[in-house]
């Protein structure tokens, strides 16, 4: 039987830093992760971005080890690609203390609830969540957040989704090597790029990638960033880049901190800096990339410029035991 569980109540944390939250011990679905953001003056330029970076990192464990761990933006997109959905977010209005919001879903199989992928029930204190909080972003303050999580006390999951974040930073233009964890089969991979091309001489800061399985090319032989771009709007992302709708105005009329005239106002938005290699189009783990018995998996990234940049992969860990009630590798 789904059940949703409160974890907290419009918490409004007065200063940066990270709380820790203890879940119930029952098999995990999802959580539904909500924050708000005040408006800090009138007229003010509020983007998406502003609000997603107040949550600086998401992160949740069961006994010590990382399932998930991304930041507030890649969560956003992350959520979206898995779910075939954008998740609901509600831009702020023009006057001080107008609210910004977002509210989201991180799921740990293929649906927020309904089986059959999922955490599977932990002994108690053993699931916990750590959200890590930037209260004040500029634009935004008075952050508050609620978390609730969908627990199914019918399920017997054979398997979850794991997502953790890889960073790195090229010293240099051209081919870029990440390894990607090994051992399991992996159902997608999210890569942020810091520079979007938007002028007819500008550069992308990754051009293409591909994946090398055991130095075989593999799914991704070459891959342009436009195209994977692509493929994430055409997976739910909805072109979440363009949900911050702002009207370009003339500098010299009334409203001149408001003015937008001089910039692309997409800039910032979710999907903007986003791709997504997609090993699951049926969203039904038919595709996955199977790296169960890989040595070595690498995404090479041949890099337009020499810039941070995160890889996100997203890997089907598959619980084994009686009942589905054991993941040796997470030690319950």
């Amino acid at each position: 039987m789904i059940q949703v569980m409160n974890v907290a109540r419009r918490i409004v944390p007065t200063a940066d830093g990270t709380t820790e939250y203890t879940l119930e011990p029952l098999p995990l679905t999802s959580l539904v992760l909500s924050w708000q953001g005040s408006v800090t003056a009138a007229n003010t330029l509020v983007s998406l971005t502003d609000l997603l970076n107040m949550i600086t990192n998401i992160e949740v464990l069961v006994a010590g080890t990382t399932v998930f761990q991304a930041n507030g933006r890649d969560t956003a997109f992350i959520s979206a690609c898995l779910l075939g959905r954008p998740p609901r977010y509600t831009p702020a209005g023009v006057a001080n203390n107008d609210l910004s919001q977002i509210y989201m879903v991180i799921p740990f199989g293929r649906r927020w609830a309904g089986g059959p992928w999922g955490l599977p029930a932990t002994p108690a204190g053993q699931l916990r969540l750590r959200l890590t909080a930037d209260i004040a972003v500029g634009t935004l303050d008075t952050l508050t957040w609620s978390v609730d999580a969908v627990h199914d006390d019918s399920l017997t999951p054979d398997g979850f989704y794991r997502v953790t974040t890889l960073a790195a930073a090229p010293t240099a233009t051209g081919d870029f090597n990440v390894d990607l964890p090994t051992g399991r089969p992996m159902a997608g991979c999210a890569l942020f790029a810091t520079t979007q091309r938007v002028t007819e001489a500008g550069a992308y800061g990754i051009n293409r990638v591909k994946i090398l399985r055991d130095a075989i090319e593999d799914r991704y032989p070459s891959a342009e960033w436009e195209t994977i771009q692509g493929l994430a709007a055409a997976q739910g992302t909805l072109d979440m880049a363009a949900w911050d709708h702002n009207h370009r105005e003339n500098t010299a009329g009334a409203y001149t901190q408001n003015a937008v005239t001089a910039n692309q106002t997409v800039v910032t938005g979710i999907d903007y800096q986003y791709a997504w290699l997609n090993f699951d189009p049926l969203m039904d783990g038919s595709g996955f990339l199977d790296l169960t018995t890989c040595n070595r998996a690498v995404l090479r990234l041949n890099m337009g410029i020499a810039e941070a940049l995160r890889v996100i992969p997203v890997e089907w860990w598959p619980v084994t035991g009686a009942g589905g009630s054991r993941v040796p590798s997470l030690g319950v």
